[in-house]
């Protein structure tokens, strides 16, 4: 299980609850997995600072959206970011071309500080 959670976090809720009542939940939405990669993302970054946590997530950021359309391109992009905005940026790409784009930006990290502040929140 350790190695499935990388980028799919949702396998401890999900063998959980399979082993408790033995129904294996839905998958989670594209949008979901988005979210909780921004989320590992910015919680390292509110940790090590932004430099550290995008290297250190490079490999791991692509396992959350694994096998949806444009998730090969996003990988190239991800391996390449130096920062939370530019992944951010390559996710919501991902949600556009499989036709679930949101609002994640407008509500997101970025969108909420001014680019000229330190990308980590709360150190």
């Amino acid at each position: 299980i350790g190695r499935a959670a990388i980028g799919n976090p949702w396998i401890l809720r999900d063998t959980s609850t399979y082993l408790i009542t033995g129904i294996i939940p839905d998958a989670p939405s594209l949008l979901e997995r988005v979210e909780a990669a921004m989320d590992h993302l910015i919680s390292l970054a509110n940790i090590y600072g932004e430099d550290r946590a995008v290297r250190h997530l490079r490999g791991q950021i692509p396992m959350y959206i694994k096998g949806y359309r444009g998730a090969n391109e996003a990988r190239e992009k991800i391996v390449r970011a130096v920062t939370v905005k530019e992944v951010e940026i390559i996710l919501s790409g991902i949600e556009e071309k499989s036709g679930y784009y949101s609002e994640y930006l407008d509500n997101s990290y970025h969108s909420k500080r001014n680019d000229s502040e330190p990308a980590v929140v709360n150190q």
